[in-house]
């Protein structure tokens, strides 16, 4: 459903991921897909904290490539295919 969802064709609710509650989040894939638990154990899918998620929600705190995550590291600038400049932040 996740192609449906991002050219609108299906609403948000139908993409098949719900929290089931604060710490159970259950996700219904449309087709076998074998590796998909050690895909979500990649850092990407780490959860954020809310006040990030809350901090880019007000306009004036967007960049052009809003990166949130909760590693050690954050971008510092970034050009696609030329190079990535990133800070230590422990």
């Amino acid at each position: 459903n996740s192609h449906a969802v991002l050219t609108g064709a299906l609403p948000v609710e139908d993409l098949g991921v719900r929290a089931l509650n604060a710490k159970t989040l259950e996700i219904v894939l449309e087709n076998p897909f074998p590796y998909f638990l050690e895909i979500l154990a990649h850092p990407v899918f780490y959860p954020v904290h809310t006040s990030l998620r809350e901090y880019y929600k007000d306009k004036r705190n967007k960049r052009v490539f809003p990166m949130i995550s909760n590693g050690p590291f954050a971008i510092q600038c970034y050009e696609p295919q030329r190079y990535l400049l990133i800070n230590k932040t422990l």
